[in-house]
C-alpha cells in the first residue's frame, strides 16, 4: 500500500512529523500543516519552526516569517470547515 505523508508542526510537542492520510483524520487542530520544511537559513527558527515557548498558554511560538511560505492555509481551512460541518450534522 502506498501511503503519502504530508508535514505537520505540532504546536505543543513543538516538533515537524510526518502523518500519512489516514492519521490526518485523527489530528487536531493544534497539528498546523505544512506545504514545505522551513529553511536551516531562516534567522528567526534557524528551521525548527519556532521561535520560543509561551509558558503562560503552554505551547511554542511558531516561525511567523516560514509560516508565510510553509503553512498549508488551504489544507488548514479545509480541516476546519470538515470539522465545523460535522458539529452541525
Amino acid at each position: 500500500m502506498n501511503n503519502k505523508y504530508s508535514l505537520y508542526f505540532s504546536i505543543f510537542g513543538g516538533y515537524l512529523f510526518d502523518a500519512t492520510e489516514q492519521e490526518e483524520k485523527t489530528l487536531d487542530a493544534f497539528q498546523l500543516p505544512l506545504k514545505q520544511k522551513p529553511k536551516s537559513s531562516c534567522k528567526q527558527c534557524n528551521g525548527t519552526f519556532k521561535t520560543g515557548y509561551d509558558a503562560k498558554q503552554k505551547h511554542y511560538i511558531f516561525c511567523k516569517k516560514c509560516s508565510k511560505t510553509c503553512l498549508d492555509v488551504e489544507k488548514l481551512l479545509n480541516r476546519t470547515k470538515n470539522v465545523s460541518t460535522k458539529k452541525d450534522s
